[in-house]
């Protein structure tokens, strides 16, 4: 086994990562604001105690001081703590700034990067800080270049918080970003007024992507070629269409179309094939360093300096720097020093999935791959190199797939196989990708040449990896874990390999009854979704959805608004379906006024499930209200205009997407028993104990 005491760079990178996750959940906000006088004193306090501690407790108070440093490092990292960051303004109508990014095209729209350096509101003009998203129709629109200082005359707003349950956080992942609002504009609205890179070597590397971007889409004919090469080469994901991100995702070769280490790897591979007569002689050593960390760190910024990128090129670093100075490196302080990099640049990059996914999957292949390896003496090269890959994929796999399951739900059945295709076709799709450029740069007729050439051999690597899609079975997905979960098995595995390397019994121990309190948890989990009952009135833009659900099945009940949006529906309703264990909603969808469940009527619909009574408000009450009081556990206004503050009802009153806040505001003054979908989120109509016994006595309606 390996002793701690090897790794500094692993240690000082746990307190920090520990220093960020304290200032995030448990250390109050104001504990790290306080003025640097006080963080003076601190400092000033830590190296006396320093001093005065005995020896072998120096390295502890280190380690701790380290993790106090995490959480500054967080706090620091917020943006809008700056006395004059945009997030202090309210009701923006216009602004001025700099697009700080390359364009990232999107269905409808282009998207920028903008750093926000004056604003407009009502009481006048203010310089300030911050960054947003622009988003420009694509209408006739012209496109923006990096360092292009623009006029919008209009203004941003707050990204929403999602309104549905287990609905992917937006806002949350952009905050990481330090970008807290977006504007959506036409072409109209924006005025150039000139061209102002902040970053003069950012913004070559950018014009070094558009360029090859460009080169690359003459020299290759194809559509779906053209996205996975410049997704490969360029790290530009934005032409990639969701039956290729798919296909790939289902054979689990996706890592192959995001730019990380292995991409970096071929790099420095090529490099060190370039410079291999010259590396023994001082001038040529030298010259491969320089030249080496300049390549790699250039294509980190052409790719656009993603966390398993910049992880990479800083492991690359570190191994060129040794081989330079003749001394051996080691892999784990290796990684170490990339942590630490990545984290005092950006502490909030700890929960970057790329992040997270690039770490744990060279962390596995250092500690398993050898012992995989050897399971087997596997004779002859060919064979030989075939088992190393296996072992490559399989320890990747068993260190990402908790991280796999949490984030994107799935499994791939058949990633052994697709791996020996697509692992050494990406060095050959890099370094071709790479010579079609350069020889369409000095002559296009020959780059157009070798492109053509190049475009069959990536469209016969993309049709067999589109063929493991029809294998039975290439796919288990709607898988769920929760996030401590993660934790626990990721405490078991470690334990596992620890036990096993070691041959500690005790480490087994602890091992098995890790996975036991995640098997007592799932099991548990099972019989509470077994049991549930309940009504979900979701959040929608437009129309109307409600899930009835019973045990492990549910029906989804829609209006026709919502069905003629039924494509835009699955991330809004699927996250909560799979959390609570039932199925996808596509599988079980009706249409409400042809439900069994319903009854029309003149005003309203009435939805009967169970005991529970749900009435859809059609048309305005003012005469039936007057002679009926409504008698239903939840009353459902979807729009204003049917809205009624004197309607007598014990249930609740439930507004839907078509009120206004001071329509909100208006009703829940005249009524406490008021919820909106719009402003309060989505609405759960629980099944109480006694109501779950009686409920239990109905057939099922499925």
């Amino acid at each position: 086994m390996y002793k701690w005491t090897a790794f500094p760079f692993v240690r000082i990178a746990m307190c920090l990562i520990a220093g960020v996750l304290l200032a995030d959940y448990f250390v109050p906000t104001d504990w790290s604001s306080v003025s640097w006088h006080y963080h003076l004193a601190f400092v000033t306090l830590g190296a006396l105690v320093y001093y005065i501690l005995p020896a072998n407790w120096r390295g502890s108070w280190c380690m701790l001081l380290l993790v106090v440093l995490g959480t500054q490092l967080n706090y620091w990292s917020d943006h809008r703590h700056g006395h004059n960051h945009y997030t202090h303004f309210d009701r923006v109508e216009a602004f001025t700034g700099r697009v700080t990014s390359d364009l990232v095209e999107r269905k409808d729209y282009y998207r920028y990067e903008v750093e926000v350096s004056h604003l407009r509101v009502d009481s006048g003009v203010y310089e300030t800080t911050g960054e947003v998203y622009l988003y420009v129709k694509k209408s006739n629109a012209p496109t923006y270049t990096y360092g292009d200082v623009l006029v919008v005359r209009k203004g941003f707003f707050e990204v929403a918080t999602p309104k549905n349950p287990y609905e992917f956080d937006y806002r949350q992942y952009l905050s990481l970003q330090n970008i807290y609002a977006h504007a959506f504009v036409s072409s109209e609205d924006v005025k150039v007024l000139g061209h102002a890179p902040p970053n003069s070597l950012l913004a070559m590397a950018l014009h070094i992507r558009v360029k090859a971007r460009e080169l690359l889409f003459e020299c290759i004919r194809s559509t779906r070629e053209q996205a996975i090469v410049v997704a490969l080469l360029l790290g530009v994901k934005d032409y990639l269409d969701s039956e290729l991100k798919e296909a790939y995702s289902s054979a689990g070769a996706m890592h192959v179309l995001a730019v990380s280490g292995l991409h970096v790897g071929i790099v420095y591979l090529l490099l060190s094939l370039a410079f291999k007569r010259f590396k023994n002689t001082l001038v040529g050593a030298v010259a491969f360093v320089l030249l080496s960390l300049t390549i790699i760190w250039l294509y980190a910024l052409v790719t656009g300096f993603s966390p398993s990128v910049m992880r990479a090129a800083t492991m690359f670093s570190v191994v060129i720097l040794s081989d330079g100075l003749q001394r051996r490196s080691n892999i784990f302080n290796s990684l170490g020093v990339a942590a630490v990099l990545l984290i005092l640049i950006n502490p909030k990059i700890i929960y970057a999935v790329g992040f997270q996914l690039s770490f744990a999957a060279v962390l596995g292949i250092v500690l398993l791959h050898g012992p995989l390896y050897r399971l087997l003496d596997i004779q002859g090269k060919v064979l030989d190199y075939v088992w190393s890959i296996t072992c490559v994929s399989v320890a990747a796999q068993l260190a990402t797939f908790p991280l796999t399951l949490l984030y994107f739900h799935q499994f791939p059945t058949y990633f052994l196989i697709s791996n020996l295709v697509v692992i050494p076709a990406a060095t050959v799709m890099m370094v071709g990708g790479l010579v079609v450029v350069v020889s369409a740069a000095i002559y296009l007729p020959l780059g157009a040449f070798l492109g053509g050439l190049y475009e069959y051999f990536v469209w016969v690597i993309n049709e067999v990896v589109m063929s493991i899609g029809y294998l039975p079975f290439p796919l288990f997905d709607w898988l769920y874990m929760e996030s401590w979960e993660v934790w626990v098995v990721y405490f078991s595995l470690i334990c596992l390999i620890i036990g096993f390397r070691s041959y500690r019994y005790k480490y087994l121990v602890l091992a098995a009854m890790g996975f036991m309190v995640w098997n007592t948890h799932v099991i548990f989990r099972e019989i509470d979704r077994v049991n549930q009952r309940k009504l979900v009135f979701y959040e929608l833009e437009e129309g109307i959805a409600i899930d009835l659900i019973s045990g492990t099945e549910a029906l989804l009940l829609l209006d026709r608004e919502a069905m003629a949006h039924f494509s835009e529906l699955p991330p809004q309703i699927n996250p909560n379906r799979l959390a609570l264990g039932l199925p996808k909603m596509q599988e079980n969808v009706q249409l409400i006024e042809d439900s069994e469940f319903v009854e029309r009527h003149a005003f309203f619909d009435l939805i009967e499930w169970h005991g529970k009574r749900v009435a859809l408000i059609k048309q305005d009450l003012s005469d039936f209200a007057q002679k009926h009081p409504v008698h239903a556990d939840v009353v459902f206004f979807p729009d204003h205009t049917v809205w009624l503050d004197s309607l007598e009802t014990t249930g609740l009153q439930l507004l839907g997407a078509g009120h206004r806040y001071y329509q909100v505001r208006k009703a829940k003054a005249h009524k406490t028993n008021v919820h909106s979908l719009t402003y309060d989120g989505s609405y759960e109509l629980i099944f109480g104990p006694e109501e779950l016994n009686e409920s239990r006595k109905f057939l099922s309606f499925f």
